[in-house]
């Protein structure tokens, strides 16, 4: 190849370039640029020069070729020719044409996740706090007590239970666990895929009056199931329990869709009235206790004027009883356990028989989840 002392510059695009025998190499002096090419570099962008001029030379008026916008389809290159550049320069208006559909995509999949954020704040106390876990499912659940105690209604977004942190909206699952650690196994009234006691809390209960818990307990009608009486055997379980508790039975539950099993053991009387009790909008607490004769379960409601209050809402066995069958219960280790019903009827005694002394017994409030004391 010929070479000339003084060439346009590929860089500056000035008449600067010029040949250094020294370092066999096509140097700039243009003091703003300063640039060096090898032979085979500048060879190459000479050749594309005359490239686009031809590219030039062949572009048809419009009508005559095959125009798109402002490219035409070069039938001798087989490519398309963009104002008479070679294809690969992009046109301003094709960065346009992604940056807007980006955003489009963008403003469409924020949508999806984030529904309407002044109609869920518009449907929350402003007390309340809500947490969505994932997108797109609005279900209806009690979630505050006014003051004469029945349920407010709150609209609360999500799709389903996280699995990890066992929340849904403004509720969170707890597992329950004995004093020695072991989970307590009940008769599948929430699980029925592993047995497991699943408490169900509520972000937004609150400690009732006395007067607020006596009145939800008039309503539930947890005590009027009977006692089977069944074989429940609490066990050490070597995996990850939360795993095996059916979440879409759970979220059903919780939106309405579906309703737990008849309790059949203590465990199950107790797992159901706390949930009844949080979805309600009240807070309430699992009780664990260890007696001479066995083990046992209740609740308990911390009521801003009277203090702790157990209650046994353990339902009657196939024998003749009264029609109600929550009772109160005076606990403390070394004492007997013996309940007192609070709705006493005609003709039956309010005191039951003791079922034995209490050895031991733990208050859970919300139990845990992963390890994690809720």
């Amino acid at each position: 190849m010929q070479k000339p002392q003084m060439q346009i510059c590929p860089s500056c695009k000035m008449k600067s370039l010029s040949f250094i025998e020294a370092n066999g190499r096509f140097e700039c002096f243009n003091p703003k640029c300063r640039q060096s090419f090898l032979p085979i570099e500048l060879e190459r962008y000479n050749r594309q020069i005359e490239e686009d001029k031809k590219d030039l030379d062949e572009i048809p008026t419009k009508g005559n070729g095959p125009w798109v916008g402002n490219q035409y389809y070069n039938a001798n290159k087989k490519k398309w020719i963009n104002g008479g550049k070679s294809s690969h320069h992009f046109s301003g208006w094709y960065i346009v044409l992604v940056i807007v559909l980006v955003f489009i995509v963008g403003l469409v999949f924020w949508g999806d996740i984030h529904p309407n954020q002044n109609n869920l704040n518009a449907a929350i106390p402003t007390q309340a706090t809500t947490t969505t876990d994932s997108a797109v499912a609005q279900i209806t659940a009690p979630t505050a007590i006014t003051q004469s105690g029945s349920a407010a209604q709150l609209t609360i977004t999500s799709a389903t239970i996280n699995s990890y942190t066992g929340t849904y909206g403004n509720y969170y699952l707890g597992l329950v666990s004995a004093p020695d650690g072991n989970l307590i196994a009940g008769d599948g009234c929430y699980d029925d895929q592993g047995d497991f006691i699943v408490l169900i809390n509520n972000k937004n209960a609150t400690n009732p009056t006395y007067a607020q818990m006596v009145n939800f307990l008039q309503n539930d009608t947890t005590d009027e199931y009977p006692y089977l009486n069944a074989s429940v055997i609490p066990g050490s379980y070597y995996l990850p329990a939360e795993n095996d508790v059916d979440l879409t039975r759970i979220k059903n539950i919780i939106d309405g869709t579906a309703q737990p099993s008849n309790p059949r053991v203590c465990s199950d009387f107790a797992e159901r009235l706390h949930n009844d009790a949080e979805m309600a909008g009240i807070r309430c607490a699992y009780v664990s206790i260890d007696l001479s004769t066995g083990g046992h379960a209740i609740d308990a409601f911390q009521t801003t004027d009277e203090g702790l209050i157990y209650i046994d809402d353990t339902g009657p066995s196939q024998e003749p009883h009264s029609i109600r069958a929550v009772k109160t219960v005076d606990l403390q280790v070394g004492s007997e356990f013996t309940p007192v019903s609070l709705f006493s009827e005609s003709g039956w005694n309010s005191t039951y028989e003791s079922i034995g002394t209490v050895i031991d017994f733990k208050v859970i409030w919300d139990g845990t989840w992963n390890n994690q004391s809720r």
